[in-house]
């Protein structure tokens, strides 16, 4: 298999040259992310505390689209205390549901903050909650 131009964009072809390959852009993501949360980390002590608000999105039991606004976190808030925000606003049985949040397409881990994922002022995040 060949990358055209040397490049994965959206076409590669076979060694014969005699078939196309799309693919569709959210199957290719940026492998150095991952990666790079080591190094992020090590400098986060240099990085500016910001303040910041996000809104979190989940659907109720009625199956109906709601947002809860977490104000006065700042950048070096961690995953786990915005859970904690977010449990408390929604008044979710954290004992009776997993809360998993996410931030374009790629789950929040708890422990970490949320520099580590680049969100910033106004930034949404999805919530999935899963009855146990």
């Amino acid at each position: 298999m060949t990358c055209l131009n040397g490049n994965l964009r959206n076409v590669v072809f076979n060694n014969n040259n005699d078939y196309i390959f799309k693919i569709p852009n959210f199957c290719i993501c940026d492998p150095s992310f991952e990666r790079d949360y080591e190094e992020i980390k090590a400098s986060s002590k240099n990085i500016e505390e910001k303040n910041i608000n996000i809104i979190i999105t989940y659907i109720d039991d009625n199956k109906e689209i709601k947002e809860i606004k977490i104000w006065k976190i700042t950048n070096k808030t961690s995953v786990d205390d915005v859970k904690k925000k977010f449990v408390e606003q929604a008044g979710i049985d954290i004992e009776k549901n997993k809360i998993r949040l996410f931030y374009k397409g790629f789950e929040l881990l708890e422990g970490n903050l949320l520099l580590y994922d680049n969100i910033e002022n106004n930034s949404k995040i999805q919530s999935v909650i899963i009855p146990l």
